[in-house]
């Protein structure tokens, strides 16, 4: 069937007129005409829109650079007018109070809400105030006195404050349960008319009563004349407590130097007792007075002069303890000197 129609087609081509190839030729050469046509129509139009996007030069700037310029002008109008407006806002808050929210400064918008007051309770002395921002409301409470005591004095019972001072215990009978002393405080006790507490009271020492003045360290006079102060005392005759000290010291007369210094090179001799000692200055012409005051502070140790006697007798002679005590007491040791002579010596 297929290779019938395709005889059939071979038979019209090759059957063909030449006025048939020759309307051929025609509609052919129409068509190059009209594509040619088409072409150009296309290049020119072509030509033309880039003719139009090419930029337009206005002066010294392109029409493209200067419609670029004009929106951003536009845009910063614009943003001017909503920052202006507060339509847009950088905000800058600030914190929320008591009585307002979190609030931008700038655009006044708000955030949150308020904090509300936080009340401390009032006091004696204050009324109750915001511990945020220190507003005050109603008034202090005022205090409330309790009435002194012996004790204590008026005492507010809310906020312990006090005025005033305690009465103290009305005593008018006092009953000693201790004398005082010089050295010891004495007690007394009595009932208090208003409390009706018994008290007991401390009650002070006696004045001391000063006695008389005694030597504590007798002066010193050293061979040349030279004189170490001494110290005197003054005693409660009661207590025996030193009440008064003071130093002491004498001035010598050039007799009582004179026979200090004798005393002095008698006792580099040789051993004396205290009274051998005045005697042998009175033979040498001195007032017994001037004696006694320089063998009272030649600064003679008479136990030591005992021993040296005791032993200068027995390098002499023989003695018993009797007998050596004898001696010694003769030569006007005490008898307390005696002995300690004797015992120095093994006797």
């Amino acid at each position: 069937m297929s290779e019938a129609k395709k005889e059939e087609s071979e038979l019209e081509t090759s059957d063909s007129s030449p006025e048939a190839e020759a309307g051929k030729a025609k509609d052919s050469s129409e068509a190059e005409s009209t594509t040619d046509e088409k072409n150009d129509s296309e290049n020119s139009c072509t030509s033309e829109e880039k003719h139009e996007r090419q930029p337009k030069k206005t002066g010294l700037w392109s029409y493209r650079e200067v419609r670029v310029g004009a929106y951003f002008a536009a845009a910063i109008v614009v943003l001017g007018i909503l920052f202006g407006t507060h339509v847009l806002c950088a905000h800058e808050w600030k914190e929320a109070t008591c009585t307002a929210p979190k609030t931008c400064l700038i655009c006044g918008r708000t955030q949150g809400k308020k904090l509300g007051h936080k009340w401390l309770a009032a006091t004696c002395t204050l009324p109750e105030v915001c511990e945020r921002c220190g507003k005050e409301e109603g008034k202090p409470l005022g205090h409330a006195w309790k009435k002194a005591t012996c004790t204590e004095p008026e005492t507010c019972s809310r906020c312990l404050v006090t005025r005033g001072s305690a009465l103290g215990h009305d005593i008018t009978d006092w009953k000693v349960t201790k004398e005082a002393t010089c050295t010891e405080t004495g007690v007394r006790e009595g009932v208090c008319k208003r409390c009706g507490e018994t008290i007991k009271q401390e009650t002070q020492k006696k004045e001391h009563t000063p006695g008389d003045w005694e030597i504590q360290k007798d002066y010193t006079i050293s061979s040349d004349g030279y004189v170490t102060p001494g110290v005197k005392v003054q005693k409660c005759k009661v207590c025996g407590q030193v009440l008064n000290q003071q130093e002491y010291t004498v001035e010598l007369t050039v007799s009582q130097s004179n026979a200090l210094a004798r005393a002095a090179s008698y006792l580099d001799y040789t051993s004396f007792s205290y009274k051998s000692l005045i005697d042998q200055l009175e033979f040498e012409g001195f007032s017994s007075e001037d004696a006694t005051f320089a063998a009272d502070h030649c600064g003679a140790d008479w136990m030591v002069q005992a021993e040296k006697k005791a032993r200068q007798y027995m390098d002499y002679s023989s003695f018993s303890r009797a007998s050596l005590i004898g001696q010694l007491e003769f030569e006007g040791f005490t008898a307390e000197q005696a002995a300690h002579g004797a015992d120095s010596v093994g006797l």
